[in-house]
């Protein structure tokens, strides 16, 4: 089984094959857009246009790392002893990578909010329109089921995410439409950040040997799962905005355009799988969460 995105912990012992991590899954989603030529020359046209997700997804994909600095200042960082001084490092190393994570999920919903209302602009809240374009119809990869439910573990045992009611009513939702179930998920992870409902700062982990080691990953590995799930969404708008030619933002003209790839796609078939080079714009943006670098194995 490949070695997935998700940060991995011994102890929960599993590993994800086949998935983009949210870096490259955005990045995926954005060449897709800027292979159909479909971003607007003039960003300021209106509002909300397919080229400002374009610069939302880039955020999301280029973003490296944020740097948290959480030592003692004043006089106390100087008396500190090397043990405090090693616990330091490791919470900043941990906080900054909660961080960096955070930040992508904001600039991920930034680019779904974006291309919500490029197919469908109103007063309505940003995920009550995006209930009116997905429909139980829409395919829910398998790999966005499995993020929810590797999710709600999470937030099951997290003192404070499981007392979220709007995250747990979207965790428990209705099952009818999974694509909208998941996408509701990764809406309210964002909210219970934007709202400070979930923990800033995870801790770092202590070794038997008593050195501090960066930890937090029980965190890392529900943000980054949340990024996925509203990434998820977007390719459920842009599904929408390709099959449907009433939608203000339509790409039906595109739908069947073929799209070139010079790694590659591998796409499972029934026993086995065969690698795709050449895929129409609809086949293609089905698949742009999977992994390219190699096919699926098991060891």
């Amino acid at each position: 089984m490949l070695e997935g995105w998700v940060p991995f912990d011994p102890a929960e012992g599993e590993l994800w094959p086949g998935l983009m991590r949210p870096e490259d899954h955005s990045w995926a989603i954005l060449e897709w857009i800027q292979d159909l030529d479909v971003a607007w020359a003039d960003p300021d046209a209106r509002p909300h246009t397919w080229e400002a997700t374009a610069v939302w997804l880039q955020l999301v994909s280029g973003l490296r790392s944020v740097d948290v600095d959480m030592t003692s200042r004043g006089a106390a960082q100087y008396l500190m002893c090397e043990s405090a001084a090693n616990y330091e490092e490791a919470y900043s190393d941990t906080v900054s990578s909660h961080a960096t994570e955070l930040t992508r999920l904001i600039y991920a919903y930034a680019a779904f909010e974006n291309a919500v209302r490029t197919v469908r602009n109103s007063n309505k809240t940003t995920v009550l329109i995006a209930e009116q374009l997905i429909s139980p119809e829409t395919t829910a990869p398998a790999h966005a089921a499995r993020i929810a439910s590797r999710l709600q573990e999470l937030v099951q045992r997290d003192t404070r995410l499981s007392q979220d009611k709007s995250l747990k009513n979207a965790l428990e939702g209705d099952s009818s439409n999974p694509m909208l179930r998941i996408l509701k998920i990764g809406a309210n992870m964002r909210h219970t950040v934007a709202h400070g409902s979930r923990s800033a700062s995870p801790v770092p982990v202590q070794c038997d040997a008593g050195a501090w080691h960066k930890g937090g990953f029980s965190d890392l590995t529900a943000t980054m799962a949340a990024t996925a799930c509203v990434l998820f969404g977007i390719q459920a708008i842009l599904h929408r905005a390709l099959i449907d030619p009433s939608v203000p933002g339509t790409l039906n003209d595109l739908r069947s355009s073929v799209v070139e790839s010079n790694q590659g796609t591998w796409i499972p078939r029934p026993g086995g799988g065969e690698w795709e080079y050449e895929m129409t714009a609809e086949a293609r943006l089905s698949t742009l969460h999977l992994r390219t670098e190699d096919s699926p194995t098991s060891d």
